[in-house]
């Protein structure tokens, strides 16, 4: 062992790491305390601090969205795993010592402690009492590929150790790290023949098994990415061929299986739920390792692997295949993004390629650790024809990939969903400067219009007079461009009741709503419709959302989509009460007769929206609206119109006079039915 560490060289160390902390956590840096710490480095020459003060000098002056995010999620379980790497960290120790959790068998046969040891074998192999076969299959995997960068150090009792997790290569700090030991000195730990391969398994535990050696599960393509980054893929065995696996060979990709849960009673040399090493294919013969037997060595064809194992996990290498490397973190909040089933509210993205070729391009989602486990993913590729989905399979792999290929000089959107509330990173691999990423601003989108809000029909004060159909909400809008006369638009309305709903869609100037443009909206779910309808460009239009509860509160999601690039939609709030203007009156009327003359008194020059309901009894009727006896009618109709329940709307009209009548005639005498009429108006009015 190396000389101790000093307490003027211990106070530096923890000097650093609360700059490190106030610079990226809290957004603060005292300069004349960091440049105290310059003298103090200076001052102790340590080659360890000196690398360690360059590189947090250098970095800081960096700084991106993406460093501070990954500073901000350091904690997991209430400890922190910083992103430095530890050629840089030195004595920078970030936890206290951790207490693990054993089993009770585990703690009976292995009663004492003891510093990690290496054990007296040549390989690697998984301890019989610890279920943690895909980390050991995965660092046999590293291990034999020699792709594997360091990843601990250990110096003055304090191991250092990377791994890959959050979105980051982080520094996991394990002070004074002790194992279980036995009499005989035997350790519970993996059985290697160096003791680092202990403090990985010890890191990996911590971080990924939530400090606990009874393991909750994993899958070899994860924790190979932990080990060493290379990207994961996990595939069904059912859904791949013998040439895919061969291609992924032979480029160099590390390979796994993974049998079924289920016992495999037709060959007891495999395990149920238990994952194996593909050493090597050689004349489509498997060379294939149990991780608990290092000198047995399973041989089979490609029918025998297809039929006895459930999944292939292959990690590759993508930096090796790509020049070009992206991410980006971001945050997934279900309050927001799970509110409604719909796409606009998902997180999504826009991939650019400005080349002048197609790009493929490589993405993949992590979604950061947590406390839920049992959470599962879905990603997608949204594109004119529709969407293409990905879905999580595996145990716990927490991540989704997606090959995308971009038209040049055009861009792709692609999404995310997931259940729980979560921090996520995006990973894109590409082989062009000219591809880039980013998050999509919907509300940006000018082909989008969107609208989300709350409706209750008793909310408004005029439904005490106004027929429940005018509650509904209602839009305005239009598609300007001016380069096309008619286009594809899409309406789709969310909501969050389990009642139905459905969209009516009329031209502006049919103020009476009777000749709707397009045929009952399509149901996609319980809460989910959309229509496509072709449109006419810079023309207005009103889309009604009609809910058949009107006794419950509902949120509800409105999303208009043109078809096009070039075109902008326009989306405004209208409503249908009463003409949407300002004074509103209302009175119902026992009709006695085949007449009923109405004065209507008017303080000042208005407006009038004159709504006529029915209420019961239907009947038939004739109506003018009169300014003077001597003028000409501002409204009137000469044939009878029928109402049933229903409303009859006339033409707003104008009038500076102070008083107009309404006259009704009915085609039969009525004894004692009711007619609503409802009145809108600029200003006040009375009948």
């Amino acid at each position: 062992m190396e000389r101790p560490l000093n307490d003027s060289e211990i106070d530096i160390w923890t000097e650093l790491r609360n700059i490190y902390w106030s610079f990226y956590v809290k957004n603060t840096l005292d300069n004349a305390r960091y440049e105290e710490l310059v003298r103090d480095v200076q001052r102790n020459g340590s080659i360890d601090l000196i690398k360690a003060l360059l590189i947090f000098d250098s970095s800081r002056k960096t700084c991106t969205y993406n460093d501070r995010f990954e500073w901000l999620t350091l904690k997991l379980n209430g400890r922190e795993y910083p992103p430095i790497d530890i050629n840089y960290a030195g004595q920078l120790c970030w936890n206290d010592p951790v207490e693990y959790v054993y089993s009770n068998t585990q703690k009976a046969k292995y009663d004492l402690i003891g510093k990690p040891a290496p054990n007296d074998v040549a390989e690697v192999s998984q301890h019989p009492m610890i279920d943690n076969c895909s980390m050991v299959t995965s660092l046999i995997n590293v291990k034999t590929k020699n792709s594997m960068e360091p990843i601990v150090s250990y110096e003055y009792d304090l191991a250092q150790v990377n791994l890959y997790f959050n979105g980051a290569k982080r520094l996991v700090s394990i002070k004074n790290p002790v194992v279980r030991q036995n009499t005989d000195g035997e350790q519970l730990g993996i059985i290697s023949p160096d003791f680092r391969d202990k403090l990985i398994e010890q890191a990996y535990f911590e971080v990924v098994q939530e400090c606990t050696y009874n393991s909750k599960g994993s899958n070899t393509a994860i924790d190979t990415y932990r080990l060493c980054g290379w990207l994961p893929i996990v595939v069904n065995m059912d859904d791949t061929s013998f040439k895919e696996v061969q291609e992924y060979y032979c480029e160099g990709a590390m390979l796994a299986l993974g049998t079924h849960i289920n016992p495999i009673d037709s060959n007891p040399a495999l395990r149920s739920k238990h994952d194996y090493i593909i050493l090597n294919i050689n004349d489509g013969i498997f060379h294939i390792r149990d991780p608990l037997l290092p000198e047995d060595l399973i041989r089979v064809d490609w029918e025998y692997v297809q039929s006895m194992f459930r999944y292939l996990y292959v990690n590759w290498d993508a930096r090796k295949r790509c020049t070009f490397y992206e991410k980006l973190h971001f945050r997934y909040d279900t309050n927001v993004h799970n509110k409604f089933r719909s796409l606009m509210n998902k997180v999504i993205f826009d991939i650019k390629n400005a080349s002048e070729t197609e790009q493929t391009v490589y993405v993949w989602f992590e979604r950061h650790l947590s406390i839920d486990r049992d959470v599962t993913s879905v990603s997608g590729i949204i594109s004119p024809t529709g969407i293409h989905a990905e879905h999580e399979i595996g145990n716990n792999l927490g991540f989704l990939w997606l090959i995308v290929k971009v038209p040049p000089k055009n861009k792709t959107k692609i999404f995310y969903h997931t259940e729980k509330t979560t921090n996520c990173t995006l990973h894109l691999y590409c082989n062009s400067a000219d591809v880039h990423v980013k998050k999509c601003n919907i509300q940006q989108v000018k082909t989008l219009a969107l609208v989300e809000d709350t409706w209750f029909c008793g909310s408004r004060s005029e439904i005490n007079y106004c027929s429940v159909f005018f509650q509904n909400p209602a839009y305005m809008f239009e598609v300007k461009s001016n380069t096309i006369d008619d286009i594809y638009v899409k309406l789709k309305l969310t909501w969050n009741s389990n009642f139905p709903a459905i969209l009516l869609l009329y031209h502006y100037d049919d103020y009476r709503y009777s000749k709707p443009l397009m045929l009952e909206s399509r149901t996609v779910s319980p809460l989910n419709l959309y229509c496509d309808v072709m449109l006419s460009t810079n023309t207005k239009y009103i889309v009604i959302c009609k809910f058949s509860n009107f006794t419950i509160r509902v949120a509800y999601q409105l999303a208009i989509l043109a078809a096009i690039d070039n075109a902008e939609i326009q989306l405004k709030r209208k409503y249908l009460a009463f003409g949407g203007l300002r004074f509103q009156v209302g009175k119902n009327f026992q009709i006695v007769g085949s007449h009923l003359s109405l004065p209507i008194t008017i303080s000042r020059p208005t407006n009038l929206h004159i709504t006529i309901s029915s209420v019961g009894q239907p009947f038939d009727f004739t109506y003018s609206l009169i300014e003077q006896e001597s003028r000409p009618p501002l409204s009137e109709i000469c044939e009878f119109v029928r109402l049933d329940n229903s409303f009859y709307i006339l033409p707003m009209v104008f009038t500076y006079e102070k008083e107009v009548i309404l006259r009704l005639y009915m085609r039969t005498k009525l004894n004692g039915s009711t007619i609503s009429i409802e009145i809108g108006s600029d200003y006040k009015v009375s009948m």
